[in-house]
């Protein structure tokens, strides 16, 4: 019998892997489509996840789930929170796969925008001893990145237990110790102000 062990498992509630019903935009979704159905299906996906995976850790984005709460009912909402406190009692990862240019916009908590809500259960559910993550939502070049002051200050105020950006990341970080590094490079410029603010080990 051949045995897989697996350091951290996401818990893939959509399409090929990724973690969003094709359903449109958060807020503005296709014509019958009910944001509780989403939270029903998660919740017997991340059942079958806890069931089969008892010692990997598990990770689940919350980007999505979050407008069930800011379009639902005070019903809908309480789902919601019990869903995010089972996620907690099995030691899930809550992540917010959504990190760009205008997250920071998003830290004040408004009843109504679900992104606001994602990252208030990321902050909450760091506070009450869980593990995060933050994920960039493009390459460090893409527009919805910019500007990347906006996305240090998103990391700095949730500070997350994982920080997940794209290969270029990594590519442009490897291109300045290597000295090609130029001031044009656009990404190599967004990479090193990341360190530098936020003081990674290199």
């Amino acid at each position: 019998m051949e045995i897989l062990l697996f350091a951290q498992l996401r818990i893939a509630t959509g399409i090929m892997g990724e973690d969003n019903p094709l359903v449109g935009p958060p807020g503005m979704p296709m014509r019958g489509y009910d944001e509780g159905q989403w939270l029903h299906f998660s919740q017997e996906v991340a059942a079958a996840y806890f069931s089969s995976f008892r010692k990997t850790q598990l990770e689940f984005d919350i980007g999505r789930l979050s407008w069930a709460w800011a379009r639902g009912n005070s019903a809908e909402r309480r789902s919601v929170d019990d869903f995010v406190n089972q996620l907690l009692g099995h030691h899930v990862l809550l992540a917010f796969n959504g990190l760009g240019g205008a997250t920071d916009r998003h830290l004040v908590l408004n009843p109504e925008d679900g992104e606001a809500r994602s990252l208030h259960y990321v902050e909450e559910f760091r506070q009450r001893g869980g593990q995060t993550g933050l994920e960039a939502i493009g390459l460090l070049s893409s527009p919805l990145m910019r500007p990347i002051e906006s996305v240090i200050a998103a990391i700095k105020a949730i500070r997350p237990t994982r920080l997940v950006f794209f290969d270029d990341f990594a590519a442009a970080v490897s291109q300045n110790e290597r000295g090609i590094f130029t001031p044009a490079n656009e990404r190599a410029t967004a990479a090193l102000k990341i360190y530098d603010e936020l003081k990674i080990a290199r």
